[in-house]
């Protein structure tokens, strides 16, 4: 049997998550490597933005709120990429 690697990732929690298909690969290598690209880039904005977030991390400070709240709020949703492994028929 063959395997195939589904990449994916997900945005909001629980009852409103919706799962993202990037793409299906037959080399894992190819799904390992799009997943650390993906989930150090994603880390690396999230610490980007710190500095608008107020001191509990919970919400956007106010001075920042008309500014930078869509994207911040948009990333705060993303969450890590990450690849399921299925047999082809």
């Amino acid at each position: 049997m063959k395997k195939m690697y589904i990449v994916k990732y997900d945005t909001g929690h629980y009852s409103d998550c919706d799962i993202t298909t990037v793409f299906v690969t037959s080399k894992k290598s190819n799904a390992t490597k799009y997943v650390t690209k993906f989930n150090a880039l994603l880390k690396k904005w999230h610490s980007y933005y710190k500095y608008v977030q107020d001191d509990d991390s919970h919400w956007i400070k106010d001075k920042y709120v008309d500014k930078y709240y869509r994207r911040w709020s948009s990333l705060r949703r993303t969450n890590y990429a990450y690849w399921e492994e299925v047999d082809v028929r």
